[in-house]
């Protein structure tokens, strides 16, 4: 009986398929659908690498001007108009190598002071009142 059976498990295992399939994932967690791009507030500047190019040695540098519902709107220095950019695209071509930190414009001082005298002026209006 033992030599049918011994015999019974090597055709079994002649005949067993295997079960090949490409697994997802990788290096870094899932995506929650908000790019680093997205996560920088305006006025936010960075440096970027490009990723499948990591021989490049040049760095590319933006800022953030403003952010509409689906894209992001980018200043670079040596483009005199701004770079209205699709962040999904934007981050999947770069990769951030260095957070530089806020700066601010004259444009934003002067829309900072505006707003705060205009917020002055409505409480000493609220005031007299």
């Amino acid at each position: 009986m033992k030599p049918d059976s011994q015999e019974q498990e090597e055709e079994e295992k002649r005949h067993k398929v295997v079960d090949l399939r490409l697994l997802q994932g990788g290096k870094e967690p899932p995506s929650t659908g908000e790019t680093w791009l997205e996560k920088k507030p305006i006025g936010a500047c960075f440096l970027v690498k490009e990723k499948n190019n990591p021989m490049e040695f040049n760095l590319g540098l933006f800022r953030i001007d403003h952010k509409t519902d689906k894209a992001v709107i980018l200043h670079h220095p040596p483009i005199p108009n701004p770079l209205y950019v699709d962040p999904v695209a934007f981050c999947n071509k770069y990769r951030e190598f260095e957070d530089l930190g806020i700066m601010l414009t004259r444009k934003d001082f002067e829309e900072h002071d505006r707003n705060r005298l205009e917020g002055d002026s409505t409480d000493k209006t609220d005031s007299m009142e």
